[in-house]
């Protein structure tokens, strides 16, 4: 994805456009560690919970009984 975000660039020492290498891919994008990330999906997680309990709506669609519809075509 980052190639395609980046895109390609001019190369002035052979006068065209090429594609970046991983390497030069590597150097412009900080990854985060993998600690980070789980510390991040938990806060989201967490913070995700803490509105879900303000708001009814969420509670309503998850208690909502799903098997009130006949399933196929409907008979004459």
């Amino acid at each position: 994805m980052y190639r395609r975000i980046l895109g390609s660039v001019y190369d002035n020492e052979k006068e065209n456009w090429r594609i970046l290498t991983n390497k030069e891919i590597d150097a412009m994008v900080i990854n985060p560690t993998v600690t980070e990330t789980v510390r991040l999906n938990r806060l989201a997680g967490l913070g995700m919970y803490r509105e879900w309990k303000k708001i009814e709506f969420p509670q309503k669609v998850l208690y909502v009984n799903l098997e009130t519809r006949l399933r196929g075509r409907p008979r004459n």
